[in-house]
């Protein structure tokens, strides 16, 4: 018992990488938003720090640009065995506010240099208490923070290039139910559940971009590299609310008294790389 909640404890930890990829947040400004985020290939204002940093290289004077977005997740799913169940288990109403703050300022017609706050990746996920798959995963949230300073030369009257640095922080938080006293025909008595929650240490990754800008069109490239955060203390709370079973449970979860209820752990959450490429062409000075 004692090696199957800890193996429970693990996969837990091991949760939290899958979601990094899946949740990728690109609204951090409000006219690339509408543009469908194409804009890698032109620079608007100082959201260009985080779609394609050099183009602060053609922004004029001192920017500052704001953003909170509010974002409504839903997701909904219908098991396939029984067959004949067509229940259909919907997440809870939740609303995420990822933010960005971005100022730019051009040196010279060769120089700019700008400082971001962003996050690129995040929201969650949160099930119903009877939520058939809350044994693998009932509530996941996930937070990222970068900021990021970068430098942008233009090189040319039309050709910017930009480096910079992501300094990047974590927050995860982890919540499954508990399953105790399986056999070979049966998975178990559901006993209580278990959170795993915890901050990041500081983690650096590093920004690479390029935007050619002609008076009909250009073209720009941004490449974000990936960052690796580790969790060197994370926090795993036990919760166990079956009266009966609890003094075994605990009993197993705590190998007799030897460990707490509150355990804590390590794990790694990989943020991925991205690349974005994009064009941009004025057929008409209205189109």
């Amino acid at each position: 018992m004692t090696q199957a909640l800890r193996t429970l404890f693990l996969l837990a930890i091991c949760a939290g990488c899958a979601w990094a990829s899946g949740f990728n947040i690109n609204e951090a400004g409000a006219r690339a938003t509408s543009m469908g985020n194409a804009v890698t290939g032109q620079a608007y204002d100082a959201s260009a720090m985080f779609y394609n940093p050099a183009g602060i290289g053609f922004l004029n004077g001192t920017n500052f640009y704001g953003t909170v977005t509010l974002i409504a997740t839903q997701y909904s799913i219908v098991r396939a065995a029984p067959i004949f169940d067509n229940t259909i288990h919907r997440t809870q109403d939740k609303i995420f506010p990822p933010v960005g703050l971005h100022i730019t300022h051009r040196y010279n017609d060769k120089v700019a240099v700008g400082l971001a706050l962003s996050n690129p990746f995040g929201l969650g996920v949160f099930w119903e208490e009877d939520f058939p798959g809350r044994f693998i995963s009932r509530e996941v949230d996930l937070k990222s923070f970068y900021i990021s300073p970068v430098i942008a030369l233009r090189t040319t009257e039309e050709l910017s290039f930009s480096m910079g640095l992501d300094f990047v922080l974590a927050q995860v938080s982890l919540t499954r139910n508990l399953l105790a006293f399986g056999s070979g025909g049966s998975p178990g008595t559901e006993v209580g559940e278990v959170e795993l929650s915890g901050n990041s240490n500081l983690s650096v990754g590093f920004t690479a971009s390029m935007l050619y800008k002609a008076s009909r069109g250009g073209f720009g490239f941004f490449y974000r590299h990936d960052v690796k955060n580790e969790f060197e203390d994370a926090d795993a709370n036990f919760s166990i609310f079956d009266v009966a079973a609890r003094n075994l449970v605990e009993a197993n979860i705590t190998n007799f008294g030897q460990y707490s209820l509150n355990q804590s752990g390590s794990a790694e959450l990989n943020f991925p790389a991205y690349f974005s490429l994009g064009f941009h062409l004025m057929a008409t000075e209205k189109l």
